[in-house]
Parts: C-alpha cells; sequence; structure tokens
C-alpha cells in the first residue's frame, strides 16, 4: 500500500509482561523510527526493551504528578488530564519530541504505561499534527500473572512487594485496566490487535498483517526485513511458559471478565468477530465505567497493603539487625571475659614480681647501708690525706716565696732577660747554641719532653673556636691553620656540621677551627686559613666581599646546608615558619633568601641527601655539589659505650616506643603514625609511649594518656641514657612534602649508636641507611607502621637483631671516622674542579672506631 505523505508515530500498547518489546523491535526492522536512547537489555529481557529513556522518563513523571506508580490500580479521573502541573509536563514532552524525532517521517515508541497515559499522548499528537496509529500487544493474561509473580520479576515491584511478588489477583486487574483502557482509547483510531503466541508461532504472517492494517510501506526491503526478525531476534527460548485460552478457566483467581476480554482481544487478534465477542466490544466502556468505586477501593487496599508490607519488612530489617547486635554482644561479652581472665592471670604475674623485686630492693637497701659506712670511713681517710696535703702545698708556697723573693732568683731573671734580648737580636747564633744544648742534654741523659704539634692534639679532638670575644687565637701566618667553619646553624645543626665535620678534619690531619660567624673579624682570619666552609651564613654586604677577597686570593669558599632553607619557593612546606606570625614569617623568609644569595656567591655545595643536593642543582646546575652525611663524633661513641655498658635495660613487663620530637614542629610529623600508634597501644596493654621534647599531642591519644611518658628536652649528653629505656625509636616525617623529604636519617643513626631498632618514613635519606627487616623498617601507609610496629611490639629478639644491626652499620657508616675518607675526596674533587692545588695532603683511609658492639 502507498505510505501516506503525512507525519505518523505508531505506538505499541499493552500490559507489562505481554510481548511490546518484541512487537517493537519488529516495527522497527519494518522501518518505524524508535530513537535513540533505548534502554541497554536487561535480565528478563536480554534481547532488549527497545524502549526509549525519554518516554519512559516522561511516563514516570506523569504517573508520579498523578500519585500512582505503574502498578497502582486506582482509575485516572479524566479531569485530571486538565490540570496545570499535566499542562506543564504535555509542554515538556512536546519539546522533547521535537528534539528526538525531528525531521522522521514515521516514528513510534513503545511503553507499556502509555496504556492508562493515552489522553495525555493523544492531546500531544494532535498538536503535533500526527497521524496516529496503535499496534495492542496480547497475551494469556495467565502468562502475564505468572511472569509477574516470579522470583526473577523482584525489579518490577515496589519495595513492599519485594519479598511477596504480586497476588493474581492484581495482576489480573492491571491487564484489564491496560488492556481496556487501550481499546476505549483507541477506538476510531488506526489500529491492529496482534497475539503474541501467535506472533512467535507465525512471524511471517503476523508482520506482514501489520504492515497491511498500519498501511506501512511495502518494499523489496520488507521480506528481508522479516528474515532478518525470524533469524536473528527471535528467539522461542525467551518464552518460558505457554498457556491456552482455556487454561484460564482453570484459575480461580481470575475473574469470568478477564476470560471473556481474553476471548475478544484473541478473536480481534486472529481476525475472527463472532457475535458474542462483538457483545463484549460493546460492554467494554461500560464495565470500565461500572467498575470505576470498585477499582478505586481496590487501589486504596492497595496503597494500604504496600503501606503494611513496608512496615512489615522494615521490622524484620529491624530483627534481623538486633539479632545481629546480640550476636556481636555476645562475641563481644565472651571475648571481654577472655580479657578479664588474662588480666586477673598477669595482676597474679606483677605481684609475683613485685614480691620479687621487694625483696631485691631490701637486699640492695642493706647492701647500700654497708656500702655507704664503707665510703663515709673512706672519705674520712681521704679527708685527713687531704688535710695533710694541703699543709705541705702550703709549705711549698712559703719555701716558693721564700725563693723569689731572694738575691740568687733576681740574678736569674735578669739573666733570662738578658738572654731573649741577645737572642732576639742574634737569631741563628741562638738557634745553634740551642741546638748544641740540646745534643749535650741528651749525652748527657736528660731527654726534654717534646712538646705536640697542633696537628696531633687537633687529632686528640681538640676543636677549638678561632676567635672569643673578637680576639683570634690563632697563630701568626706564618703558622696559618688549614680550613676554618663558620656557621649561623641552631645548636644541633652547628654541633653536627660544624664541630663534627671539623672533628673528621682533624682525624684527616688539619688543623681546623669552628666558630659561629657573628664572632670574628672577617679582615683578619683571611689570611689564617687555607679554605672556608660557610654552614648557613646568610648573605650581607660583608660576606660577599670576603667570598670574592677569598676567590681573589685562591682559597676556596665552600656553602655548608643541612636543610631546604635556601628556596623560598617551597617555604609553605615547612610548617615552622608558615604558621609563624607575619613579622616573624617575614624574618624567616628574608633570611632563606639570604642563604640562597651566599650559595650563588660560593663556589662549591656540601649537602647532608641526595635530595637536597638535586634542589641546588635546580636553582644552579653548574655549581659543583657535594654529599657529606651527617656523622657522630667520637664522644657520641664513647658515650653511647658507656650507657650501653652501665645503663641496664629496663625490665618491667613494658615494652616503651619513643618518639624524639625536639620542638613543636612536628605535629605533622607525627601524625603519619598516630593511627598505628592508636591500634597498638589499644591492642597491647603493655605498651608505653615516650614523647620527648614538645609535641602537640593528637586527640585520639588523648583518652590513652595514662599509657603516654612526656619527658622534657634534655642535654644531647644525656640522650645515650634516655634511650636506653626505650625499646622501639619512630622517625616519622611528612611522605608528600619537599621539605622532609630533604631530611636526613639522623634519627636513625643516634637511636642506631645504643642499639634501638628504628621505625621510619620511607623518605629517601632513610631509604640510604635502612634495609626495610634488616637494620630498621620503611613505612608509606597505615598499615606498614601497624605491621611494623607489631613485629617489634611483640618480639624482643627481633628488637634486639634488628637493633644490633643498626648500631654495627652506625658505627660502619656513621661515625666522623668512617665519614673522614669520604670529605677527603670531596675536598680533593672541589679543589681539582676550581683548578687549585690542594695545599694539604690527606689520608684516604682512617681506623674505625667499632665501639662496644655489647648491647646489655
Amino acid at each position: 500500500m502507498a505510505v501516506q505523505d503525512t507525519n505518523r508515530v505508531i505506538v505499541v500498547l499493552g500490559m507489562h509482561r505481554s510481548g511490546t518489546s518484541l512487537v517493537a523491535r519488529a516495527l522497527n526492522l519494518l522501518g518505524v523510527e524508535l530513537g535513540e536512547d533505548l534502554l541497554p537489555p536487561g535480565p528478563d529481557n536480554p534481547t532488549g526493551y527497545w524502549e526509549s529513556q525519554t518516554i519512559m522518563d516522561i511516563n514516570e513523571a506523569l504517573l508520579a504528578a498523578l500519585g500512582m506508580t505503574w502498578d497502582s490500580v486506582l482509575p485516572i479521573d479524566p479531569s485530571e488530564w486538565d490540570r496545570p502541573r499535566i499542562k506543564e509536563l504535555q509542554l515538556d514532552a512536546l519539546e522533547k519530541l521535537r528534539m528526538r524525532f525531528a525531521g522522521k517521517r514515521l516514528w513510534g515508541f513503545k511503553d507499556p504505561r502509555t496504556a492508562r497515559l493515552l489522553p495525555f499522548w493523544q492531546t500531544i499528537f494532535r498538536h503535533l499534527d500526527l497521524d496516529e496509529s496503535y499496534v495492542l500487544t496480547i497475551r494469556n493474561p495467565l502468562s502475564v500473572a505468572k511472569s509477574l509473580a516470579s522470583p526473577n520479576r523482584v525489579d518490577l515491584y515496589p519495595p513492599a512487594y519485594r519479598k511477596t511478588g504480586f497476588t493474581p489477583e492484581k495482576a489480573y486487574v492491571l491487564w484489564l485496566e491496560h488492556m481496556l483502557s487501550a481499546f476505549v482509547y483507541t477506538e476510531g483510531k488506526s489500529r491492529v490487535v496482534i497475539d503474541y503466541d501467535h506472533l512467535l508461532a507465525y512471524p511471517s504472517t503476523q508482520l506482514k498483517r501489520i504492515v497491511e492494517r498500519l498501511s506501512l510501506p511495502s518494499n523489496d526491503q520488507i521480506d528481508s526485513a522479516i528474515a532478518e526478525f525470524e533469524s536473528r531476534f527471535l528467539d522461542l527460548n525467551l518464552r518460558h511458559g505457554k498457556f491456552e485460552s482455556q487454561d484460564l478457566q482453570l484459575d480461580s483467581n481470575a475473574q469470568g471478565m478477564v476470560a471473556s476480554v481474553y476471548e475478544f482481544f484473541r478473536s480481534l487478534a486472529l481476525d475472527e468477530t463472532p457475535g458474542k465477542n462483538s457483545q463484549t466490544a460493546d460492554s467494554v466502556g461500560s464495565w470500565l465505567e461500572s467498575s470505576a468505586l470498585l477499582l478505586s477501593l481496590a487501589g486504596h487496599l492497595d496503597r494500604d497493603l504496600a503501606a503494611v508490607c513496608a512496615s512489615l519488612w522494615k521490622t524484620q530489617q529491624e530483627c534481623e539487625e538486633l539479632s545481629s547486635r546480640v550476636q556481636t554482644f555476645s562475641e563481644c561479652r565472651e571475648n571481654l571475659q577472655h580479657q578479664l581472665d588474662e588480666a586477673l592471670k598477669e595482676r597474679a604475674e606483677l605481684e609475683r614480681k613485685l614480691d620479687f623485686a621487694n625483696a631485691q630492693l631490701n637486699d640492695r637497701e642493706t647492701l647500700f647501708r654497708e656500702e655507704s659506712t664503707s665510703l663515709n670511713q673512706q672519705l674520712n681517710l681521704a679527708n685527713e690525706q687531704l688535710h695533710r696535703a694541703n699543709e705541705q702545698v702550703n709549705l711549698a708556697d712559703q719555701q716558693l716565696h721564700e725563693i723569689f723573693a731572694s738575691p740568687g732568683w733576681k740574678v736569674i731573671q735578669r739573666y733570662r732577660s738578658w738572654v731573649e734580648s741577645q737572642r732576639r737580636a742574634h737569631p741563628r747564633l741562638f738557634n745553634r747554641y740551642e741546638r748544641i744544648a740540646l745534643w749535650l742534654l741528651r749525652r748527657t741523659g736528660g731527654q726534654p719532653e717534646q712538646a705536640s704539634s697542633s696537628a696531633e692534639a687537633n687529632a686528640r679532638g681538640q676543636v677549638t673556636s678561632v676567635v672569643r670575644e673578637g680576639r683570634s687565637n690563632v697563630a701568626p701566618e706564618s703558622n696559618s691553620k688549614s680550613l676554618l667553619i663558620l656557621s649561623a646553624g641552631p645548636d644541633v645543626c652547628y654541633r653536627y656540621r660544624a664541630e663534627h665535620q671539623a672533628e673528621e678534619l682533624v682525624l684527616l690531619g688539619l688543623t681546623v677551627d669552628a666558630a659561629l660567624c657573628d664572632t670574628v673579624d672577617y679582615d683578619r682570619i683571611l689570611p689564617l686559613y687555607s679554605a672556608f666552609i660557610f654552614h648557613r651564613v646568610p648573605h650581607t654586604a660583608k660576606i660577599e666581599t670576603f667570598i670574592a677577597r677569598a676567590k681573589a686570593s685562591g682559597k676556596p669558599v665552600i656553602f655548608d646546608i643541612d636543610d631546604l632553607v635556601f628556596n623560598e619557593a617551597v617555604i609553605g612546606d615547612i610548617k615552622a615558619i608558615r604558621d609563624y606570625p607575619p613579622e616573624e614569617y617575614n624574618r624567616h623568609l628574608d633570611a632563606i633568601i639570604r642563604n640562597r644569595r651566599t650559595l650563588s656567591l660560593c663556589d662549591a655545595a656540601l649537602v647532608t641527601t641526595e635530595e637536597l643536593r638535586d634542589c641546588i642543582k635546580e636553582l644552579f646546575p653548574e655549581k659543583p655539589v657535594y654529599v657529606n652525611r651527617n656523622a657522630v663524633s667520637d664522644e657520641m661513641v664513647s658515650q653511647a659505650d658507656f650507657a650501653l655498658k652501665h645503663v641496664p635495660k629496663i625490665d618491667d613487663g613494658f615494652v616503651r616506643i619513643i618518639y624524639m620530637s625536639g620542638t613543636k614542629t612536628h605535629d605533622e610529623d607525627f601524625a603519619e603514625c598516630v593511627a598505628a600508634l592508636e591500634s597498638v597501644l589499644e591492642a597491647h596493654p603493655q605498651v608505653r609511649l615516650m614523647i620527648v621534647g614538645l609535641l602537640g599531642l593528637p586527640e585520639r591519644l588523648g583518652r590513652l594518656a595514662d599509657r603516654l611518658e612526656v619527658i622534657p628536652l634534655v642535654p644531647w649528653q644525656e640522650l645515650p641514657t634516655l634511650m636506653r629505656r626505650a625499646d622501639i625509636n619512630l622517625a616519622p616525617l611528612e611522605i608528600k612534602n619537599a621539605f622532609t623529604r630533604c631530611k636526613s636519617e639522623l634519627k636513625y643513626v643516634e637511636a642506631g649508636l645504643v642499639g634501638l631498632p628504628t621505625v621510619a618514613s620511607d623518605l629517601p635519606a632513610f631509604k640510604v641507611a635502612i634495609t626495610s627487616g634488616e637494620n630498621g623498617f620503611l613505612c608509606r601507609s597505615d598499615q606498614d607502621w601497624l605491621d611494623s610496629l607489631e613485629r617489634l611490639v611483640l618480639s624482643p629478639q627481633l628488637r634486639h637483631r634488628i637493633g644490633s644491626r643498626a648500631r654495627e652499620d652506625v658505627l660502619t657508616r656513621y661515625t666522623t671516622r668512617s665519614r673522614a675518607p669520604e670529605l677527603a675526596r670531596v675536598l680533593y674533587q672541589i679543589f681539582d674542579g676550581l683548578e687549585i692545588k690542594t695545599p694539604w695532603r690527606l689520608p684516604l683511609a682512617i681506623a674505625p672506631n667499632k665501639g662496644d658492639n655489647a648491647l646489655g
């Protein structure tokens, strides 16, 4: 038949689960445009719904405006279609349809909800001047009821029905409402009725029937579309059940009207029009009108049933939750009872240890009294000896006074003055005279004590400051020293970067002085030293002039830095500065800028870590930069040895974790391990946390305050003794922070010196020092911290093994003796790079100080 020269819309109508998707797909193959926003396939319709998301959204919004859902059995009052809200939705639908189907001559859609909402859509069709046609799809209502009640259809049910499913009665009422509404609203329109089971059995015949009844374009492509429908889309396995028309008579839940209406529609689908079915057609409209009151009552009952089901379901969920909580409480009670039993056992064990300790204390008190009596006796004896010695000193002073007052001593003094004046007047003669006198003394058995050279004195660790109160205490220029280290750093930095590096150089045989940069006379020191190291010395005009004069004299100036305090671009990562008041913040910012200026003027740079080296290289790519790691001095090694030998470990059953903060700028660093600490403290009652220095205690640890030991700052000389009280050392630093990434591994080194195992953040410097699981632990996450601390808390043997390896590593790689050869190589490279002849001969090996490896 010829295609009409108008825009057409074809709407597929029918009850849910009646084959509307199959019919929509067939129409699409026959040339009907369905749009591009089709719903994806689902578990109950794997070949696709062929349903527009736009149409479905409009119908959902329309049902919501009517106070209904798709399964409401309430009839729709015709007056509802004139409400303002419905008119707004019609305008919205007009706009969306124009956008979706603009320029389409033949299009259509399918949504089972449309069967009851046709007055809304027909108004739109008239407004768009569309030629409307309809395909009414029927299926045995018994099959529909079974499908809606099936467990795999729970996605269609409202929440109140998801436990019980639809009742057959409700399914039949919905079927009647959908089919009768579709029939009434399409009366007099172009329509065709398709039976789902007949379509599956005779697809070709039914598709040709649709083409003929709806006057669709007929051409050669129709046959190929029908063939494709049969071969690729039609799948008889998707039909899970098939009922005959007479089967409906056996279902007691089906009203007589249901069977009559189904037979009527089936006869239309088969192109049969017997008289009784004609009578049924006449009674369709009257049945809807007469059933309105009954359907309204059924709708209200259904709504009440939904509310009851929802309440019942909620009650069931609450019961299940209460049962779960009871089970949890029971388990918690059993756990608490077990903990109580363990605590009682632990209490009995502690009481036994307390009795033993009291007995030992009594024995020690007795021993102390005996030793005290003995010491008092020795003190009295020593006082007597001291009294006699004082008497002898007084006698010697009296004799010495008499000697100085004698005429003979005065003659000797005059002779010495004459000899000194002659020495200055005739130096060569007196030098020869002194050599002869020394030779005679040796020949006659005298052996005058030889004075130690400056290098030998310094080799014993006597590093001194070049200036005290502005007066130089160094030798004249003819006896100039090797190197001067000037520092503006705080105490700890001064000790490690000035005094300890000076000790390394002394061990190399150099003469070295160290001083604060604001205590020297820069005009006097230039000729007295061969090279200079400036540690954190900020720029001034005087400093710039001095560096220029030193370079002109061929004396290198090296900038030494141990923190990222020379690049103002990363000042936001330095919490200590970031939180200062504006005036103090600006002062520190100025210091950073001045540090960079001094760095730019110096010949080379020394740093503590590779990260710092890279940061300098980013600013000054051509500047030589070398790493000389922080090292502990001979004095620190001796103090650690003394603590290991003479300070016993505390054996009170507690495991102590120590965090040495120092200053109050480490709150964000400490936060890296707070979650793990909280878990460990909660899980292990024997664990205690020692906090040394200033730290803002996190709130989550506040409730565990009775497990914390807060200790004020102590002098560095007392740290080895303090650390002997601890079992595990913490070294947390912020992972994602440019400033902390440049920090050195000093916390590991100081703890390792006394054999204390360290758990540290996984940062570059700690990676250089620690092999995780061998001589310490590295952590990047809360779980890493928790696992590492748990292992150390639960195993004394592991703590001892890790601590012993850490101490051996520190004594091998991190003492001034072990670092000195590396510093020698660095100095040679600096002088070679500047094409300056090295003024010293440096050894490249120093005898290491292994210390005492007994950890106690």
